[in-house]
């Protein structure tokens, strides 16, 4: 009888470390993860405005850690469109031809960032 005692508490301290095990690997694949509704809204937007998250992800700038809101402003934690693509958001819409070079410059002319040695405020543009 005892040693069926063990072997149960042996099984339940297993299940009892499997369980923690699968709830601390769910926690790291959320860690640092944040709500895109850029990405949310646009996937499923036709071409010319849609961005699929596979297309996103193949993006030199995604794998680098930046967003649709380093470049156009807004607010990608509102579900509501009015407010996450709001002029108070910072949101810039489109940019105009004209402004692609002073905000892509704003990093790209930055050799310290582009190396990765420092974080500018990235998009940010007088």
């Amino acid at each position: 009888m005892a040693i069926l005692q063990n072997e149960i508490r042996r099984l339940a301290t297993a299940r009892g470390l499997i369980r923690l095990g699968l709830v601390v690997f769910a926690a790291c694949l959320s860690y640092g993860q944040t709500k895109n509704s850029c990405l949310d809204c646009h996937s499923a937007l036709p071409e010319s405005l849609g961005v699929t998250q596979e297309k996103f992800s193949q993006d030199i700038h995604a794998q680098k850690g930046l967003t649709c809101t380093n470049c156009h402003g807004g607010d990608p934690t509102s579900d509501d469109p009015d407010k996450a693509m709001s002029r108070k958001a910072g949101w810039k819409g489109k940019i105009d031809r004209k402004q692609i070079p002073p905000l892509c410059g704003s990093c790209h002319s930055d050799p310290a960032y582009m190396r990765g040695s420092s974080t500018p405020a990235c998009g940010q543009t007088s």
